[in-house]
């Protein structure tokens, strides 16, 4: 018999709540919820705090918020995904802590296409589901559709799926180690992951041969939702996301599509800077943090299929 201690986990939130229900691995891979009588939620002097106890025998014990998905897991992803002849590997740059920050570019060999796609991830750092969600979309693209080889053929798209390695790594809620949430930090760019971005950005624009079509944001919120903004707003292809939704919708008539065209408009994130000063359809592509992980899969999929 395997003798089991104890453990008991205390938490206390300076800023915020229990926002992730804790989960518990024995490799690092396969992740499973606490139970609920293990974890006791409350508030003393105003404080809000969490007690999680957990029986733990001589076998190492992940404990975490969500499932861990670090800098080395996008490495993993991105050789996996670039034996594909349709991928090119480039590092953007480096974060305030000189981590690189990957990026990789689809398109057919040979060509180039004037239409530029822009998919970036993990600006907060533990927004897990968002890139669960990534990782098909951008897998579907690649894939062998026949509406994903044409569409190849048509389109450059250029994915930069964490933004903010040094978070991640770090543990942090939504910052950088410049203490800057990256997602507020558009416009001003005071960060170097966002100035990043900027350049990226502005060098599509100034080219002649380029023209920026679509730019989406992957993140997690508290349910699936579409960040977006609103149709009256003039875009180049007009209309796109309302006919991307509900294409969305018709491919998947079980699944509730949630959309808000009218979510902090006023905020200096992605979404907005970049149709500010572009004018293409801008999207943060929101997903839930208990989502179940193969509806995200299969949410990623068919999105994808239904942008293209």
């Amino acid at each position: 018999m395997v003798s089991l201690d104890i453990i008991t986990i205390k938490l206390d939130y300076e800023f915020c709540g229990h926002r992730y229900w804790p989960k518990t691995s024995a490799d690092g891979q396969t992740w499973t919820s606490v139970k609920p009588d293990a974890v006791v939620i409350s508030e003393v002097d105003g404080v809000r705090q969490a007690k999680i106890t957990l029986q733990h025998g001589k076998t190492p014990l992940f404990v975490a918020g969500q499932e861990i998905v670090a800098p080395s897991d996008y490495q993993t992803w991105i050789a996996k995904v670039s034996q594909s002849p349709d991928v090119e590997q480039r590092v953007l740059g480096q974060s305030l802590e000189a981590r690189n920050i990957p990026a990789m570019t689809i398109k057919a060999p040979g060509t180039q296409p004037r239409e530029q796609i822009v998919l970036i991830g993990r600006q907060h750092p533990p927004e897990i589901t968002g890139a669960l969600a990534l990782f098909p979309f951008v897998e579907t693209l690649l894939s062998d559709e026949p509406v994903a080889i044409r569409f190849r053929k048509r389109f450059e798209t250029i994915v930069v799926p964490i933004l903010n390695p040094d978070g991640v790594v770090r543990g942090h809620w939504r910052h950088s180690t410049g203490h800057k949430d990256l997602n507020r930090d558009w416009g001003p760019f005071t960060q170097p992951e966002t100035r990043l971005m900027g350049r990226l950005l502005e060098e599509i624009a100034a080219a002649p041969a380029r023209d920026l079509r679509l730019f989406i944001d992957f993140h997690s919120t508290q349910k699936d939702v579409f960040y977006t903004i609103p149709d009256d707003y003039p875009t180049n292809p007009p209309l796109f996301i309302k006919n991307w939704l509900a294409r969305l919708s018709a491919a998947m008539p079980d699944y509730a599509i949630h959309r808000d065209a009218n979510h902090n408009l006023d905020q200096p994130n992605s979404k907005n800077y970049v149709y500010g000063k572009y004018r293409v359809p801008t999207v943060t592509f929101e997903i839930g943090d208990e989502t179940d992980r193969p509806l995200i899969a299969r949410i990623g999929r068919e999105a994808a299929l239904a942008m293209m």
